[in-house]
C-alpha cells in the first residue's frame, strides 16, 4: 500500500509537469491532497472554490495517525531515554485525531510566488496511556500518562504554481504559523499506600490499585511549513 501511494504520487507529479502553464483560472473547482503531511502522519483532503476573480476558498479535513509500531521506533518515542526532553505527554508523537482547516488564497503575478495564503485550522487529538521518563530526574522514574488536547491556529503561506494542465495542478508553498494548544493530562500511578513512592510504569490502568489525577496545560508554538500540494480541477 505504501509503495502504491508513492507510485501514484510520482505519476501525479509527472502529469503536473507535462505542461508549463501558469495557474489555470478557467476552472472554478479543485480537489487537493497534501502528500508532504504524510511525514507527520497527517492525511487530509481539501475542496477549493473560486469565488471572485483570482480569489479562492478551500475547506478540508482529515485525520492524524502514526501506527504505534512506528512511534515506538522514532527518536522521540516515550520510552527513549536519550530524547526524553522531546518525548512528553504534551507534544508527544503518539497523538491521533481529526483535523479540519479553511484556507483563503489570493493569486497574483509575481516573480517568485503567485499566491498568498491564510489558513485557519483545528485539531482534536488524543494520546493513549503510555510510559514516560521524567526529564531531569536523576533516578529516571517512570510516569504513565494519557492526554487529550485541542489545537487552534493560523498559518501564512506564499505559494508558487509549478505547472498545470487541463486537470492536474501542482503547487509548492513555504511559510509559518502560530499554534495555540489546550489540553488535559491524566497521570496513572500505583497507590503509594501499598507501593511506596517508587514510580514505575503502570501495566494496567484499570488495576484497582491504580489512582489517577488530572491537570491542564497550555502552550503556544511557532511553526515553519514547507511542502507540495497536488490538485485535480
Amino acid at each position: 500500500m505504501k509503495y502504491l501511494l508513492l507510485f501514484s504520487i510520482s505519476l501525479f507529479s509527472l502529469g503536473c509537469f507535462a505542461q508549463s502553464d501558469t495557474a489555470d483560472f478557467k476552472h472554478r473547482h479543485r480537489v487537493w491532497i497534501n502528500p508532504t503531511q504524510v511525514i507527520i502522519g497527517q492525511y487530509t483532503l481539501a475542496y477549493g472554490l473560486r469565488f471572485y476573480r483570482n480569489n479562492w476558498i478551500e475547506a478540508g479535513g482529515g485525520y492524524r495517525y502514526i501506527p504505534n509500531s512506528i512511534v515506538r521506533n522514532l527518536p522521540g518515542a516515550p520510552q527513549n531515554k536519550l530524547f526524553e526532553i522531546f518525548a512528553n505527554p504534551k507534544h508527544g508523537i503518539g497523538f491521533t485525531g481529526p483535523v479540519a482547516m479553511v484556507t483563503f488564497i489570493h493569486y497574483y503575478h509575481g516573480q517568485y510566488y503567485n499566491g498568498a495564503v491564510i489558513e485557519l485550522f483545528y485539531q482534536h487529538l488524543d494520546h493513549p496511556p503510555d510510559c514516560y521518563y521524567e526529564p531531569g530526574n536523576e533516578s529516571f522514574d517512570h510516569y504513565t500518562y494519557s492526554s487529550t488536547k485541542d489545537n487552534y491556529g493560523a498559518k501564512f503561506f506564499l505559494l508558487n504554481t509549478l505547472a498545470s494542465n487541463h486537470h492536474l495542478i501542482c503547487q509548492w508553498y513555504v511559510g509559518g504559523g502560530l499554534r495555540l494548544g489546550y489540553g488535559v493530562k491524566t497521570l496513572y500511578e500505583y497507590d503509594s499506600h501499598w507501593y511506596g513512592q517508587d514510580h514505575r510504569c503502570v501495566a494496567d490502568i484499570h488495576d484497582p490499585d491504580v489512582i489517577t489525577s488530572q491537570s491542564t496545560f497550555h502552550y503556544v508554538t511557532i511553526s515553519v511549513n514547507i511542502g507540495i500540494k497536488l490538485g485535480f480541477q
